[in-house]
């Protein structure tokens, strides 16, 4: 029942046998008068409610599964009464504003939470230990997040976005002065079962500090003041995005090196590690190998309008037995990007193919946003599969990263050079599109995910 026009629901209306109630992007000020029997219901979406100032009482609703108030901008209060459902899987709190309490001590069930433009609230929530995923605004790190979210111990999902990210156009951006967070605390390391960390447009932010090592996927994004970060290379740490992060030094040039990374980070030029290379979106190479690195060079052709785009890479085998690798949810950029991952070539019995066999590598962008300017390969052996570095940092800046032109990491010192700091860009303000899965409960299709890398 979505856009529904009138400020209150009809007096006929009955919802006791309702399981889903979608009333997205509606007038109402208030559901209904009174109390309903709520007992069926396990899903109720009121995103978009902008005008709602209260929620009914719903200590009925036993049996609430998912209850969705993203964007409820008027909504002040958060009724005690659900903070007592025993079988809330997912609350979803987004861009309500106004919101000053919310009482989720005795959600043992919840799962999923979801706050961030929460700016009102006056005390972080103490929520349940099983909660695995959890999406917060910036500000709640420093001013009431580190005691409140020691105790979760199953935490294994953590976005955080900043004040550029949101809907400008609506005027939600403002936060009355709120200042950008600089750096990440210290005690994320902690987080010991922590497996995906997103940052969004934070500005401000200069430095990453040591991650935990259960850490496999780190996407960073319009960071313009990022500096240095800290990567748990040897661990089981696998997927590595920095979008339009033109400040990072050697720290996240190393991240080239590391043979089974999947990686997108600013450069303009293949590295030496990648040994056959091409100008243009194709690349012809012959096989003997079993695995090898893949390596291109995204050029934006116009200005992206969409949040991300597709990158397509063919191989084909003599001309044949060709398939696809599509990564449908790159971010948009506005500079020079390196696209990086890791591939094998097996046959049917998984042996590596035979040296008499040619592969055609082709790249392209169907949507044509952007063109592929150079392409590259590095074959991998067996023993350069093992991880050669461990945690570390650079702090200095090196003018290659922002400019794209890569040196060859293995072994080498690096010297500062003061002359060649980067002095970053200027940034638009982010925008953002929230999809649901009710099924999955997750964040969306906006949220970066390696693992959506589909061989067709």
């Amino acid at each position: 029942w979505e856009v529904y026009p009138g400020k209150c629901l009809p007096r006929t209306f009955m919802p006791e046998y309702l399981v889903d109630l979608d009333l997205e992007d509606n007038e109402l000020e208030k559901l209904w008068e009174g109390t309903q029997l709520l007992t069926n219901l396990k899903r109720l979406k009121l995103a978009g409610s902008y005008n709602l100032k209260e929620l009914p009482d719903l200590s009925n609703a036993t049996n609430l599964e998912k209850l969705d108030l993203t964007n409820c901008t008027s909504l002040v209060e958060f009724p005690s009464s659900i903070g007592n459902h025993q079988k809330l899987v997912c609350l979803l709190l987004d861009f309500c504003p106004n919101l000053q309490v919310v009482p989720l001590s005795n959600m043992a069930s919840l799962d999923s939470l979801r706050m961030w433009g929460c700016w009102q609230l006056r005390k972080f929530p103490d929520i349940s230990t099983n909660v695995t995923e959890l999406t917060i605004s910036d500000r709640m790190l420093e001013e009431v997040l580190p005691e409140s979210i020691r105790p979760c111990s199953r935490l294994d999902d953590l976005t955080i976005h900043g004040s550029a990210w949101g809907f400008p156009e609506e005027g939600f951006s403002d936060r009355n002065g709120t200042a950008d967070i600089e750096r990440i605390p210290e005690w994320i390391k902690h987080l010991h079962v922590l497996k995906e960390l997103r940052i969004y447009c934070c500005p401000k932010l200069v430095s990453l500090p040591e991650l935990p090592r259960s850490l496999w996927l780190l996407d960073v994004l319009e960071c313009e003041s990022l500096e240095t970060i800290y990567l748990p290379f040897d661990s089981e740490f696998r997927y590595l995005s920095l979008p339009n992060c033109l400040k990072l030094g050697r720290e996240a040039r190393r991240a080239i090196t590391q043979p089974s990374f999947w990686a997108y980070l600013p450069g303009r030029e293949i590295p030496e590690e990648f040994n056959h290379r091409a100008i243009g979106n194709s690349l012809i190479i012959p096989s003997g190998f079993s695995r090898c690195r893949i390596c291109a060079v995204v050029t934006p052709i116009q200005e992206i309008m969409e949040d991300f785009f597709i990158f397509v890479c063919r191989i084909s085998i003599n001309g044949s037995s060709s398939e696809k690798h599509i990564v449908d949810d790159l971010r948009k950029i506005r500079s020079e990007h390196l696209l990086i991952f890791p591939e094998e070539f097996l046959d049917e019995d998984g042996w590596a193919l035979e040296h008499d066999k040619e592969i055609l590598f082709e790249f392209s962008n169907p949507s044509q946003d952007v063109s592929i300017t150079e392409c590259g390969v590095q074959i991998l052996m067996d023993e350069t599969d093992k991880s050669r570095s461990s945690y570390g940092s650079y702090e200095d800046k090196d003018e290659n990263l922002s400019d794209g032109g890569y040196e060859s990491c293995s072994e080498q010192v690096f010297e500062d050079d003061d002359e060649n700091l980067s002095h970053g860009r200027s940034y638009e303000s982010c925008s953002e599109q929230i999809y649901e899965d009710d099924e999955n409960l997750s964040h969306g299709s906006y949220e970066f995910d390696a693992r959506r890398v589909n061989v067709l």
